[in-house]
């Protein structure tokens, strides 16, 4: 019997659905489109068992079968992560395979797809600007994309051409953090035309945009902000930055998952809660190692901590004190977070995570230690009562900070957790914080 040629699409089709293999996700995502590291994760889901997986990256859908980028060998579970050096601005495919113990149940995944973006600082060529800026440019060839990347601690207004404005919402906002500076990325093909073009960038805040021309002979130009913009003020970011980092994100199911303890896979706790998560990364590296004793997360992250703490330490008051604006703002801005308080109390936390970060990969945390322990002298001297048993303004979130964070003398401990108790008793409200923590301390009375 022969098959017409729509029977045998159909047919091939739908072999991927019953492979039962799916979920496919680079870096947790559904095929993104600009993968931000060289050695991304990849991750899958199977409705069948099978002894061994193979995966396959390609630079193309043909090569899949004999990979040109990446082949995994054998492995078990439904994870792998690339040892291969991928390129930015690239598009990559690849597949699973699943095999039985016996390797002759074979079952093939569809096609996943990716797309890379820039992997770091060293890949962006554009400076820090801000105003209304503008710059001409000509597109030479034939367009296959046009990407445009842009970070901004605000909210900048972008043209193309003759005010095409583009739409609001197609541009994602993200904020400066002292731990990466996220950019967005947008396919810009459609508001360009062959030959003189013009681009406008108004931002009050810090901006750096680069707009990649991509050709269909494979050639590129680049076009990027830098001070010979028309009216570009050279201006530099409030924060300490490091490497340009996507905001693509993961769903926030992650984030409930991490917060409810359910988690405890470091692919999956790492980078995909510094992104979006009100974790500050200090305590959650501390977090991961405590749970899994993992520490490539304190490994990578520990020059950025260090800057970050040298920056902190040059807006030190007299006291030794900081203030708020100093650090990021962790925590909701409410009446019962005393600014000066909770910056300080991060600030020694930060210290003493730092010292036990050293411990952990062999280095030297003594300074970090002497810190700690003086800014928790300082702490104690300007913003505990002795007489009353409550730190700053007693509120319930200032007091639970305190317990959790070790500052409580520990012959005024028991009283602080009684006082702590009689604000929940009161009606006390505290932020996601103190519901976290507060539990553990009542247990001690």
């Amino acid at each position: 019997m022969k098959l017409s040629p729509l029977v045998l699409l159909l047919a091939l089709s739908s072999c991927s659905l019953w492979s039962g293999i799916g979920d496919m996700r680079c870096e947790y995502l559904e095929e993104p489109g600009c993968i931000d590291r060289p050695d991304p994760r990849l991750s899958w889901n199977s409705k069948s068992d099978y002894a061994t997986a193979h995966v396959a990256v390609a630079s193309s859908r043909k090569l899949l079968d004999s990979p040109d980028v990446w082949g995994s060998g054998d492995i078990s579970g439904a994870k792998a992560h690339l040892d291969s050096v991928l390129v930015p601005f690239h598009n990559y495919f690849w597949r699973v395979e699943t095999f039985d113990a016996d390797g002759k149940h074979r079952k093939v995944s569809p096609v996943g797809r990716f797309s890379t973006g820039l992997f770091s600082g060293a890949d962006a060529s554009g400076e820090w600007i801000s105003g209304e800026t503008s710059q001409k440019f000509k597109v030479a060839r034939r367009l296959k994309k046009a990407l445009l990347f842009v970070s901004s601690g605000g909210e900048p207004t972008i043209w193309l051409n003759t005010n095409r404005r583009m739409k609001k919402g197609r541009l994602p906002q993200d904020a400066f953090s002292p731990y990466k500076s996220l950019y967005s990325v947008v396919d810009v093909k459609s508001y360009l035309k062959h030959g003189r073009n013009r681009i406008i960038i108004h931002s009050e805040a810090p901006v750096m945009a680069e707009l990649h021309l991509i050709y269909r002979d494979g050639s590129r130009d680049i076009i990027s902000t830098d001070r010979l913009w028309n009216g570009a003020y050279l201006s530099k970011p409030a924060a300490v930055t490091g490497a340009w980092k996507s905001g693509q994100i993961p769903p926030e199911d992650f984030l409930v998952e991490i917060e409810k303890g359910e988690i405890n896979d470091v692919l999956i706790l790492e980078e995909a809660a510094l992104s979006f998560s009100d974790i500050p990364p200090f305590i959650l590296a501390n977090i991961i190692y405590d749970r899994t004793g993992d520490t490539d997360l304190i490994k990578r992250l520990y020059p950025v901590f260090r800057d970050f703490l040298v920056k902190i330490g040059e807006y030190e008051k007299p006291d030794g004190t900081v203030a708020r604006g100093t650090i990021v703002s962790w925590l909701p801005d409410r009446s019962e977070w005393p600014s000066a308080y909770t910056a300080t109390c991060f600030y020694y936390y930060d210290n003493l995570l730092m010292a036990k970060f050293s411990g952990i990969l062999g280095l030297d945390g003594s300074a970090y230690l002497e810190k700690a322990a003086a800014l928790r002298e300082r702490i104690l001297d300007k913003h505990f009562v002795y007489a009353e048993d409550r730190f700053s303004n007693g509120g319930a979130d200032v007091l639970t900070l305190a317990l959790w964070m070790g500052l409580a003398p520990e012959d005024h401990k028991q009283a602080v957790i009684k006082r702590l108790s009689n604000q929940l008793k009161k009606g006390a409200d505290p932020s996601r914080l103190g519901t976290y923590t507060a539990s553990q301390f009542l247990l001690q009375l």
